[in-house]
């Protein structure tokens, strides 16, 4: 230890050397004449690094996570509140055979009670319009596809295209417009009235402002990611 200090402090003061490269080498010296050093330093930095993680809300499972960090080659992000701002918003709105009113109230009814971010972007645009949406008889959620429902005794389907398309055939030209939507960067759902379209709802979720930035930090890293 003292032949560490020596080579840390002499040459500096006795020779004008620059202090950081000499410090190094005294801790270097350090190490190699008393590996203890060593073992007690790596939990020492393993524990640094987990309580630095989690002050910025990150939950890991142990040391080892960290010192896997570095084979990682794909990063896998829940689109929606991750990479979003999670609170997306209705932007257009393609009625079919009625007033976009109409279409929107109908969607509104469907999604009365849920907490889904898309739901809660039709109920808040129908109450930008003044709409007050009476829940649907017999709604329940239909998983990966949308939820159905009736209103007036003429059941309501609300979902994805594809979903939709498995009870009623849609035009091309409508397909068109939902194509257009998605490269828009739009969620797209389908209103069926019974068994014949009634509309088209487009939402959009914003991303995060640093969303750019950390999927950037991941390129120069040579780290894959991938949108769930």
């Amino acid at each position: 230890m003292i032949v560490a200090a020596l080579v840390a402090i002499v040459p500096p003061l006795v020779f004008g050397g620059v202090w950081n490269e000499w410090i190094y080498k005294g801790l270097a010296i350090l190490l190699i004449g008393c590996p203890c050093a060593l073992v007690i330093s790596t939990p020492a930095a393993i524990a640094a690094s987990l309580s630095a993680g989690a002050r910025r809300g990150l939950l890991m499972k142990g040391g080892a996570v960290l010192e896997t960090l570095g084979k990682i080659t794909k990063v896998a992000f829940d689109k929606t509140g991750t990479l979003t701002e999670g609170k997306p918003k209705v932007t257009d709105i393609v009625a079919v055979g009625r007033t976009e009113a109409e279409t929107l109230a109908l969607a509104a009814d469907l999604e009365i009670g849920s907490s889904h971010p898309l739901a809660v972007a039709i109920l808040d645009e129908a109450r930008k319009r003044d709409i007050n949406p009476t829940s649907a008889s017999e709604a329940r959620a239909i998983g990966g596809e949308g939820i159905v429902g009736k209103v007036g005794g003429v059941e309501l389907f609300l979902g994805s295209p594809k979903a939709a398309e498995k009870r009623c055939a849609l035009t091309q030209d409508l397909r068109d417009r939902i194509a257009k939507l998605n490269d828009e960067g739009k969620s797209v759902s389908v209103l069926l009235a019974g068994k014949v379209v009634a509309g088209v709802i487009a939402m959009r979720d914003e991303p995060r402002e640093d969303a750019k930035e950390g999927i950037e930090a991941l390129k120069r890293l040579d780290v894959t990611a991938v949108m769930l």
